[in-house]
Formats: C-alpha cells, structure tokens, sequence
C-alpha cells in the first residue's frame, strides 16, 4: 500500500542518518585520538619537549640608576651603604679599602639576611700605583672538632643550629685587609656603622621578604625573634621601619678599640658561650687560630686586550672565566645561536665545580692551568655542537654533584687614583644558622652547609664530590667570583654578584653582555638572564628573554623551565670604564644603589 511505501522510506532515511551519525562520531573518535597521539609525540619527540615564554620586544629599562661619573664610583645592593661608600671616597685622606671596608660592614646591617661579621669574604683589590692585585681569602672555616660524616642521618643539622655553624673570618679579614691598605684609622672607619646600629637602619624590600620566607624559623627562635618581630603587632617589621642593633653596637665599639676583640680577646669568652648555647663545636682555639688567607688570582685575557683577574679557589673565578672564554670562542654574530652557545659555555664550566674545593687540602693547580690554558679551551670548544645539546652531565665533564650554596651581598668600588675592590661576602643561607649571638648580636653563619657529605647521592643519581668533604680547618667551595678587569694598567670593568650557585653565571652574563655585545652596563644588567649549573639539566630564564633567543635554545634541545617568584636570582653590582667615565650601576634585582663624583 502507499502508506507503507512512505514508511519504509522513511525507515530508510532514518537508517542512513543513523549510520551518518555513527561515521561521523568514528571519524571524530580517530581524530581525537590522533591529536592525543600528536601531542605526546610533540612532547617526547620534539626538543626540549616544554613549554615555554618568550616576549617579541624587551621590556622597558629598569628604574635602577645608570651613574655616570668622572672621579670615584661605588655600586652597592644596599642604598645607605652606597651611600657610605661615597662619603668615605670623597675624603681625600681615605683609600678605596677604607670605603670598601666601612660599605661592607653598612651591608651586613641592611641585609643580615645575606652578610654579616659572622660571615666571610672574598675580596679583590688592585692597586695602580703597585700594578698588582690581590686577593684576600676571609672565607668561613670548619671548626677542628669537624668530621667528615658529622651530618650523616642529620640534613638539617648542617642548616640550622650550632653544628651548622664555621668559624667566621670577616672581622678579622678586613682587619687585615686595612691593616694593608687602609689610611684612616680604623676606628674612625667603623664609627658610623657604629652609628647606624644605634640609630637604626630601614628595612628593605630585600629583608623583608626574607623575614617573610623564614618567618616560622624567626618566631621559634627567640635571638632572631627579638630584633625582627614586633611582638605587640604580631608581625616583623615592614618595609622602610626601622631596626635598631644596640647589642652590635657595643660589640662594634669594642672591636674599634680592640680589632681582634673577636678572636683573641675581650669578646672571645661571651661570643663561645653563645655558641656553646647553641650546640656548635667551635672552640677558642678555633677562632685564634683563624688565619686570613692571600691567594692569587684566576686570570683570563679576554678579546686579545683585556686581563681578567677573579677569584682563586675556592673561589670560583675559574668557572667564571672558562664560561666567558668557551662563549668568546663561539660565532657570537650568530644571533639566534648566542643563548644556546653561552648555555653550552655554562655547562661546561659548571662541570668542573663538581671537582673544585679548598687548594690547602686538595691541589688546585693542575686544573687552574688547564681552566687557563688556551689549548684545553680549545678542545672544550670542540664539543659545543651548534645543532644541539646533550642531557649527559658525563659530556661535559660532570662527576659528581655539588652543593647549592645561598645568599650573599657585594660591592664594586673605584677610587680617583684608579684602585679598585670587589668584595663579596656571605653568611649563606637567609640568616645563616638562623642563630644570633645575644651577647654580641651577631648573626652566625651556617657555611657548613657549603660542604659535600659522603653517602649522600643526590636526586641525579652522581656521588657527593670528596674534594669537598668536610675536614677540619677547610674552607667550603663558594660561587662567589668578585671580579676586576683591567685594560693595561687601567680599571675597565668591577663587577661581581650576590645569589648563591647563580653568582658565577649572572656575572659571567652580564660581562659578557657589556664586553663582548657591546651594551651599557645598565642594559647588560636589566637585561632578562638564563641560567644553567648543568644539573637539573634545564636553563632556567627570566621573564623578558626575547622569543628568537628562547627558539634557539629549544630547538637545539634545552629543556626550559621559566623563573618564578619564590626561586633565587642573582644580583650583580658593577662598574665599567669606558671613554674616560665610570659608568656605575646596582642591579634592580635587590634595589640597591650607585653613588660617585
């Protein structure tokens, strides 16, 4: 019948629709599970196989001051001590080691959660009238009670608390150092730190957030909790109050009459006691027997003009310079490759760090006259492919893993006769042990951490390195790799940086930024940074790096990963020489400042 004729054409209709329906749901079925499939093979195939952010323009400057002078120069990452530092360089009866010294005692009162007289430091100083550098090694010593596994089952004992605690060199390592080259007397040079703890000194950004990172640290522990918490308003101390050191001052005044008060003298016995109080094994004898070291220096000679002169052992100017010349030896005019050469030059030079350690206890030589010598650059040069990168440490020479070590300030100074220091100094992690004296109010350092332990493999499954083991009297390896660059006998560049295991690249970063791309110091310091310490294995970038040069990195193979708030930057204060002016800048980084004339 006709009505069973529509019928079966409409059956058949729906029937076709239903079998559309179900291709189609198939088809959409294979092409989801073929862009899944296209996705992990993007991740795991492709190189570095993540994600990352580039900009297309560079950010605007900084808000950092470029100095621009024609006499004397300092840049500092606290402003007040800048401003110190000045006024200590325009007094004509001062030397640039009165104003070094006086700056870096202001920083420890601006920024104790980085540097302090519990401390250490590296220093560099040169002398034009003399043609000659030196370096003086005031770093931080394990106390003769130390053991080689005195950590062992106790991690956190080497980060907080007495045991964490080396005996500290700054006091009588500027001392020394004044004792040299100082004109002023050293108490005049002490009295307005003197001055500054009994008036008080604003927080800063800087420490403020460092109280804000190790506030449950501060609150239960009742030296550090008495000068940075207000107990009334339940908090610490905001930006631009002010902290008042009464306790430091008394100990700074005893230690202007009495220089080795500290070590030797009227302190000794009220310092030990403290220290006793919190479980350290330091011992009389310990600080008596400190000795302020003078090494020489690591040199380089960079662009057939230039000699840079930087931190021996266990300094890590070696480092430093290995990075500077592996990058020199690249095709820099290749644009897009440079941030992959200048990551290749990092991880070669942070490979050796693995093996670097105290040369009083480990000979040092034979590897500083390789790191130096023209011939075994050469060879490392070789080994950077420009097509790609290599996720073996055992490439680059890597052995074995090393410690991260924290914290620190620095300062960059140059004189009207043409003298210059650059001094890095460290009580390493924020607020070192998180101890403080309360009979001398010094807060002490927790350098111990700076050592490798044995049986310890890390997360990358290499071995502690030995040459850094603990030992009594040693000194741990350091990042810091204060830095003087001369052009014949004249000053061209001071330059150095706090941050920890990012203080050799950061400076590496912006030396050669300035030296050999030719930018001002200011834009070689704005300038968005990357990072490679070989293990993790992954350049970590800030947020600015162009997108050409982000493509270049991940198209030869670099895992990136992006620089967040809470991670550690460096902070590099410097000043260069160019056309007859000191141009002087302090990283915006930390908000410090320049000052000159």
């Amino acid at each position: 019948s006709l009505f069973r004729y529509f019928l079966q054409i409409y059956v058949a209709i729906q029937l076709h629709k239903m079998a559309r329906r179900q291709c189609m749901n198939r088809i959409l079925i294979v092409f989801v599970l073929f862009a899944i499939l296209l996705l992990i093979l993007l991740v795991v195939l492709l190189p570095g196989g993540d994600s990352y952010h580039g900009v297309i323009e560079s950010p605007p400057p900084s808000d950092s001051l470029l100095g621009i002078y024609k006499d004397y120069a300092i840049s500092a990452d606290s402003a007040i001590c800048a401003e110190i530092g000045g006024i200590f360089l325009s007094n004509p009866g001062a030397s640039v080691v009165d104003a070094a010294v006086a700056s870096i005692l202001c920083t420890g009162l601006a920024n104790p959660h980085s540097a302090g007289i519990g401390g250490g430091f590296f220093m560099l100083y040169y002398n034009k009238t003399e043609r000659n550098i030196y370096m003086f090694d005031a770093r931080e010593t394990a106390p003769k009670k130390a053991t080689e596994n005195m950590f062992e089952g106790k991690p956190d004992a080497s980060r907080y608390g007495g045991l964490a605690i080396a005996v500290p060199g700054e006091i009588r390592g500027l001392h020394h150092v004044h004792s040299k080259f100082g004109n002023l007397p050293w108490a005049e040079v002490l009295a307005p730190i003197i001055k500054l703890c009994q008036n008080g000194i604003k927080v800063s950004k800087s420490l403020k957030d460092a109280m804000d990172k190790k506030l449950d640290l501060i609150l239960n522990e009742p030296s550090l909790r008495e000068i940075f918490y207000k107990e009334d308003e339940k908090e610490v101390y905001g930006i631009g109050e002010i902290i008042r050191r009464p306790v430091l001052a008394e100990t700074l005044k005893r230690i202007a009459e009495e220089p080795d008060a500290l070590y030797t003298g009227s302190l000794t016995n009220d310092f030990l006691s403290d220290l006793k109080e919190f479980g350290s094994i330091i011992s009389k004898e310990d600080l008596s027997d400190y000795k302020v070291i003078e090494r020489p220096t690591v040199d380089y000679t960079l662009l057939d003009r230039f000699t840079l002169h930087s931190a021996y052992p266990p300094g890590s100017g070696a480092i430093l310079g290995t990075i500077l010349k592996l990058y020199e030896k690249t095709n820099q005019t290749s644009d897009g490759l440079n941030y992959h050469y200048f990551t290749e030059a990092m991880k070669f030079g942070y490979a050796k760090r693995s093996v670097m350690a105290d040369p009083d206890f480990v000979d040092m030589e034979g590897l500083i006259t390789d790191l130096t010598s023209e011939d075994y650059l050469n060879e490392m040069r070789l080994k950077i492919r420009d097509d790609k990168t290599f996720q073996d440490p055992g490439y680059y020479g890597g052995e074995f893993a090393t410690r991260e070590d924290r914290g620190t300030s620095h300062l960059s100074l140059i004189d009207k006769n043409g003298n210059a220091v650059a001094i890095t100094s460290t009580i390493n992690g924020y607020f070192g042990a998180m101890r403080r004296s309360r009979k001398t109010g010094i807060i002490l350092n927790n350098e111990m951490d700076d050592f490798s332990s044995p049986g310890l493999t890390n997360q990358f499954n290499l071995p502690p390195s030995k040459n850094n083991f603990i030992a009594p009297g040693k000194r741990p390896f350091s990042s810091m790799a204060p830095t003087i660059i001369l052009e014949g006998d004249d000053v061209r560049m001071v330059t150095g940086a706090a941050g920890g295991t990012r203080i050799t690249s950061g400076t590496a970063f912006v030396i050669a930024q300035n030296m050999y791309l030719g930018k001002s110091i200011k834009r070689s310091t704005d300038e968005a940074r990357i990072h490679h310490q070989l293990l993790p294995m992954e350049v970590s970038y800030e947020y600015g790096v162009l997108e050409k040069n982000l493509n270049s990195l991940h198209v030869t193979g670099h895992k990136m990963r992006i620089v967040t708030a809470g991670d550690d930057r460096s902070v590099v204060c410097s000043l260069t020489v160019e056309s007859g002016f000191i141009f002087a800048n302090s990283d915006y980084r930390k908000g410090g400042n320049v000052t000159g004339v």
